[in-house]
């Protein structure tokens, strides 16, 4: 993980801080600066409504656009990787430094 950049790391809270974040969605984004951010909103519209604390993670996988910008202008923990390494890599590394023992996963992906 050492082509990681951490750039804004933020978690949701919908409990008191004490409590551990109990959920991290993994989304892998490449070249999707178009739907990232939408996707984030979402995501986080629709969990807020539950009883816990989590985290979204967007994984930028080497993306020659602004994924990673509008990532973290949407509010996500945003990791970029430094060169396109494909969807199960990008998914693994933001699986990796989640702070829940539950991760999920969401595709970004550009309406065409």
């Amino acid at each position: 993980m050492q082509d990681m950049a951490l750039i804004s790391p933020r978690a949701h809270e919908t409990k008191s801080a004490p409590d551990p974040i109990e959920l991290s969605i993994v989304i892998p984004a490449y070249n999707e600066e178009r739907a990232v951010a939408t996707t984030v909103r979402r995501i986080r519209s629709a969990i807020s409504k539950l009883p816990m604390r989590f985290e979204i993670i967007v994984v930028d996988d080497g993306s020659a656009d602004g994924s990673s910008t509008a990532a973290n202008q949407a509010g996500a923990i945003v990791f970029s990787l430094a060169e396109n390494r494909g969807y199960c890599s990008a998914l693994k590394h933001g699986i990796a430094p989640g702070q829940s023992e539950e991760a999920r996963s969401s595709r970004s992906e550009s309406a065409s």
